[in-house]
């Protein structure tokens, strides 16, 4: 049995054409400029000051094993700690939203 390649169009799908083997020619796709960045799961961790040893910068390993689950699968954490949250408290909130986008979108990924 010998198979022609005769085109079958399939209508408004990215694939132009397919021919009779099945094998499918891909045209017209957007180039690579206008294809979107991955999406990043982002999360936010607020820590207060009875998540941390006494007297130290060290989270406790409750909040630290947390943070490694999360980084595990596939978040990227932003750690909000109570020394920089507190004082922005008294701020306004032009001045709040200006340090969280800070945090976001300058923190490595």
């Amino acid at each position: 049995m010998k198979l022609e390649k005769a085109a079958i169009p399939l209508g408004s799908s990215p694939c132009n054409v397919a021919d009779g083997s099945g094998a499918v020619e891909m045209a017209g796709l957007y180039p690579p400029a206008h294809v979107q960045a991955p999406l990043v799961k982002l999360a936010i961790q607020f820590t207060h000051r009875n998540q941390y040893c006494y007297g130290t910068r060290n989270l406790l390993g409750l909040h630290n094993m947390k943070r490694r689950q999360l980084v595990h699968l596939g978040y990227r954490v932003i750690e909000l700690p109570h020394w920089e949250w507190f004082p922005l408290l008294k701020r306004t909130r032009s001045e709040k939203l200006a340090f969280l986008h800070e945090k976001v979108f300058t923190s490595d990924l």
